[in-house]
C-alpha cells in the first residue's frame, strides 16, 4: 500500500480541504443579552459536529471561564478540537461566550485549504452582530433526514466509523454545498433545482442506509444550513421562486424500513429567506449550522 493509501485509509479528510466549526455551549437571547443554558458542549451537538466536520474550536475568554469536561479533554488530545482565548474588556451576561465564537469564526474565514463555518442560530446571530443581515441570506433546511449517533455514543465509536465508512456523509455534505450554486450557475435553474433536490434526496437515504449498519444508537436529526446570497445574482434576483418546501421520497421510503412504519416522521427539503453576512469572504457553501433532534432512538 502507497503512503497516500495509508494516510487516507487513517485519516478520513486526508487529501481535500479541512471542513472546520466553530462551537459554543448553548446560550439563548434575553432582552439585555444572553443567557447560559449549559456550561458544557450539548453532547448530541457535538457529535453531529464530530460526524461532519473535520476540526473543531470552542473559544474561551478571560471573563468567563469555562473548563473542558472529558469529553472535549478527548478530542483535545486527539488533535480535533482546539481551544484559543480571547480578551475583553468588558461584556454583558453571556455575551463574551458568543463574541468569542464570532472572533473564532472571522479568524478563520477565508484561511487557505480550508472552510470554517459557524454553529448558532440566526436568531443569535442576529442579536450580537452588526454583520448579519436580515433577508440576505438562504436557508436550507433537511427534516427528518439525517441520522446522527446518540449523545451518548463514545466518541472514539465515531471516530472509527468515520475512519471505515464516512464517503457516504461527504457525499451528502458536499450536495448541502453546492446546491446553490449549482442553481444559480444553470441555464434553467428551475429545472437544476429540481435535479438537486433529487441528488440531496439520494445523498440522504444513503445516510440513513449507512446509519442500519452502525452498532450503536441512532438519533434522527433535522438541519438548518445558512448561505450568504451576495454570490448568487440570479437566485438572490429571484429568491421568493426559490422559497417552499419538497417532499424526499427516497429518503422517507428509507426511513420507513429502517425505522419501521410506525415512525410516522416524513423527510422534508425546506427552502426559506435566512440571514447574510456583510463581512463574509466570498464562498459558495454555507456560513452556519444548525440541527435539531429528534427524541426518538432507532
Amino acid at each position: 500500500m502507497g503512503e497516500a493509501k495509508r494516510r487516507k485509509k487513517a485519516d478520513p479528510s486526508y487529501g481535500r480541504p479541512v471542513r472546520g466549526l466553530v462551537l459554543t455551549c448553548p446560550i439563548e437571547p434575553r432582552e439585555n443579552g444572553f443567557s447560559i443554558k449549559s456550561t458544557n458542549l450539548d453532547p448530541q451537538d457535538l457529535r453531529h459536529a464530530l460526524l461532519f466536520w473535520d476540526e473543531l474550536v470552542w473559544p474561551t475568554n478571560n471573563l468567563i471561564a469555562i473548563g473542558s469536561g472529558p469529553e472535549a479533554q478527548f478530542l483535545e488530545e486527539a488533535g480535533i478540537l482546539t481551544r484559543p482565548l480571547y480578551v475583553f474588556a468588558s461584556a454583558r451576561n453571556a455575551e463574551p461566550l458568543i463574541l468569542s465564537q464570532l472572533q473564532a469564526f472571522k479568524e478563520r474565514d477565508g484561511a487557505k485549504n480550508s472552510t470554517w463555518d459557524i454553529c448558532q442560530n440566526s436568531s443569535i446571530l442576529l442579536s450580537a452582530s452588526a454583520d448579519a443581515v436580515t433577508d440576505a441570506g438562504i436557508q436550507i433546511e433537511l427534516l427528518n433526514a439525517i441520522p446522527v449517533p446518540d449523545k451518548d455514543v463514545p466518541l472514539n465509536e465515531i471516530l472509527e466509523f468515520k475512519r471505515r465508512r464516512n464517503d457516504e456523509f461527504v457525499a451528502l455534505r458536499g450536495e448541502i454545498d453546492n446546491l446553490v450554486q449549482c442553481v444559480n450557475a444553470a441555464g434553467d435553474p428551475r429545472a437544476e433545482l429540481e435535479r438537486k433536490i433529487t441528488h440531496l434526496d439520494r445523498a440522504c437515504a444513503d445516510a440513513l442506509k449507512i446509519s442500519a449498519e452502525w452498532q450503536f444508537p441512532v438519533r434522527l436529526s433535522s438541519q438548518k444550513t445558512t448561505l450568504d446570497l451576495k454570490p448568487f445574482e440570479i437566485v438572490a434576483g429571484g429568491l421568493a421562486g426559490y422559497l417552499g418546501a419538497a417532499p424526499l421520497g427516497i429518503s422517507s421510503d428509507v426511513l420507513a424500513g429502517v425505522c419501521g412504519a410506525a415512525m410516522a416522521a416524513k423527510s422534508i427539503l425546506n427552502i426559506k429567506a435566512d440571514i447574510g453576512w456583510r463581512s463574509l469572504k466570498p464562498r459558495a457553501t454555507p456560513f452556519a449550522y444548525v440541527a435539531r433532534f429528534n427524541k426518538e432512538l432507532f
